[in-house]
């Protein structure tokens, strides 16, 4: 720049931050902002330093087997599953996380479950994978509790699938709590066109007290679904069997 005044050339100089490295107990990634600091110019506004933008960050954080985990990016990727309904992106993600106990996915799948209301396939995997987060303990039901007021059937059923394929074994009183509420659940459904959605409790019941689980194991047996029924027999014997 060209000052008249003092005949004289002037330099225009900016400041910024092109990149900042993160440390803890080693290297933890490095950001590239390219924040604008400083500059002699009267009409500079330097840029801000606090920003949060989901999917943009750059850490190399790792789990306790040195494996790199990008909790950001993973958030980011979940969304755009949702949004374009992508199940199988979906179902891996949220397997991934559950496999490392990972549960900073845990708010946005609370989330969907609250507003997911047409895709039953994507409910199916969310719940799944909320329930098995969200437990303190692999015998621990309380998320089925907690999700009892979501009318949606496809939630209901994932609660009862994660039951069964996780050979969960609730106290006592919860096993006769869940008996009561989930013994009638589904009846009146098309059974040619779906199958019966207690087949994850019934498959379940095998390592349940036997007592409880008499009756409704007797009573799935006779509603004719041949899955339902498979399963009911074994578990009566206290038999668990590879699930479909």
């Amino acid at each position: 720049m060209f000052c008249v005044a003092c005949k004289s050339l002037l330099v225009v100089f900016t400041i910024s931050l092109s990149k900042q490295y993160l440390y803890g107990a080693s290297r933890l990634g490095v950001l590239r902002p390219n924040l604008k600091l400083a500059a002699n110019d009267k009409n500079f506004v330097m840029d801000s330093v606090y920003s949060h933008t989901l999917g943009l960050k750059n850490y190399e954080l790792t789990n306790h087997l040195e494996n790199q985990i990008d909790d950001d990016k993973k958030l980011h990727k979940l969304k755009r599953g949702f949004i374009k309904k992508a199940r199988k992106k979906i179902q891996k993600i949220v397997s991934n996380s559950v496999s490392e106990n990972d549960n900073s996915i845990l708010s946005l799948l609370e989330n969907t479950l609250n507003t997911e209301k047409e895709n039953g396939i994507i409910l199916n995997e969310v719940t799944k994978g909320y329930f098995r987060l969200k437990r303190k303990s692999k015998n621990d039901c309380s998320p089925i509790f907690e999700l009892l007021s979501n009318n949606e059937f496809s939630v209901q059923e994932a609660l009862l699938e994660v039951l069964g394929y996780d050979k969960m074994i609730p106290s006592i009183e919860e096993q006769k709590l869940i008996i009561d509420m989930y013994f009638l659940f589904g009846q009146g459904i098309d059974l040619n066109s779906f199958c019966d959605p207690r087949y994850g409790l019934a498959a379940a019941c095998a390592g349940w007290d036997k007592e409880i689980v008499r009756d409704f194991l007797n009573h799935c047996i006779a509603t004719g679904d041949a899955p339902l029924k498979y399963v009911s027999e074994n578990s009566l014997k206290g038999k668990y069997v590879k699930l479909r």
